[in-house]
């Protein structure tokens, strides 16, 4: 880590801060410090990384958005929500711009970045049982489902519902429908370990052989694997698409 350090210096008085070798050694060194949990000691490297890095590719560049994403992680993990609420925002709406409708996937794990920060700063500020707490953290369930991590979106969905039980009473609609985004995360997850299972057991099967007679027409699926794949894969394709999955919870009054 010192190495790193000296390293970054004399490059600093070399090349400056505006060179790419430059840069580079500045990441590597304030993602060291990330992995050790020197979450102080990486944020004024992190800041001229992401400064640096404006100046030389862009703020769109992904070099750069990837910095701010970096830094945004070190100020969330002390404890600084605003700054990287504010910085994660950035990162997610520089990504739409970008791709347009495309890589989902990647905007969906920014907006879990995202979720996290803002569930940890009303936690903070208004405590875990008030309901605009509980609707970030319904979010931040949704963007879990969103990428398949639906064990992750279960046991979030399980606190709201404990707390909407508390605060609004059992057949109060949004405990309602938090109960029925629980299921559907659940039904989900039983889907996908089934699918998982099933095409498991077809790998480890044998192909039987087949002697063909050459004058026989084929058929369109010549394997079991094919068979009993495509189906699943259809299946599965249409349960998980965007069109599929609840809409995104909003506070009801």
């Amino acid at each position: 880590m010192e190495l790193g350090k000296t390293a970054m210096e004399a490059l600093q008085r070399l090349l400056g801060n505006g060179h790419r070798t430059t840069l580079s050694a500045m990441r590597n060194l304030v993602l060291t410090y990330k992995r050790l949990g020197h979450y102080q000691k990486a944020i004024g490297p992190g800041e001229t990384m992401v400064e640096a890095s404006r100046r030389l590719q862009g703020n769109e560049h992904p070099g750069t958005l990837n910095a701010v994403a970096v830094l945004a992680s070190c100020y969330r993990k002390l404890g600084r929500y605003q700054e990287a609420m504010e910085l994660s925002k950035t990162v997610v709406e520089a990504k739409e711009r970008i791709m347009g409708d495309k890589h989902t996937d990647t905007l969906d794990a920014e907006a879990i970045e995202l979720g996290k920060g803002i569930v940890e700063a009303s936690e903070r500020t208004l405590g875990n049982k008030h309901p605009h707490t509980l609707l970030a953290i319904q979010n931040l369930a949704m963007s879990y489902s969103n990428l398949g991590r639906y064990q992750e979106a279960i046991e979030l969905t399980e606190r709201v519902i404990e707390g909407y039980r508390r605060t609004l009473g059992s057949e109060h609609p949004d405990t309602l429908w938090a109960i029925e985004s629980l299921s559907y995360f659940k039904d989900q997850k039983c889907r996908v370990e089934e699918t998982s299972e099933v095409l498991k057991e077809v790998s480890r099967q044998p192909y039987p052989q087949v002697h063909e007679d050459a004058n026989q027409p084929k058929p369109a699926h010549t394997t079991r694997g094919q068979r009993l794949v495509e189906p699943i894969g259809e299946t599965s394709s249409t349960l998980l698409t965007p069109q599929a999955r609840p809409a995104r919870w909003s506070l009801r009054k």
